[in-house]
């Protein structure tokens, strides 16, 4: 029969909302697209959270590379600094992210 009041019971389809209906086909619809349109908003937040955190993870990714590779640099050099007096050389420069040849170079070391 249509237009009638049914029993229909329903929870709540967001999370958090422990409501039931209980009325007409226009009711129940009525109350659904609220539901959806409270999902949607919840999902376009989460959307955004989640694309925040991927570029505050991208900015922790580029700063441990940059770090990891200052500290490798380091310890390079420090290995040749150690290797060059056995050698009868000694260091004169020392370069950072130098520029040769249409190569980048992270460390050039120029010793006599």
């Amino acid at each position: 029969m249509r237009g009638t009041t049914k029993n229909m019971m329903r929870t709540s389809a967001v999370p958090g909302i422990q409501t039931r209906y209980r009325g007409s086909d226009r009711e129940i619809i009525k109350n659904t697209t609220k539901d959806w349109k409270n999902i949607s908003k919840r999902l376009e937040e989460l959307t955004n959270i989640v694309a925040e955190l991927v570029k505050r993870v991208s900015a922790l990714e580029q700063v441990t590379s940059v770090l990891a590779e200052a500290l490798v640099t380091r310890y390079v050099y420090e290995d040749i600094a150690r290797e060059t007096p056995f050698r009868s050389e000694r260091t004169l420069k020392k370069f950072r992210n130098a520029r040769s040849d249409e190569l980048n170079i992270n460390l050039m070391i120029e010793s006599d």
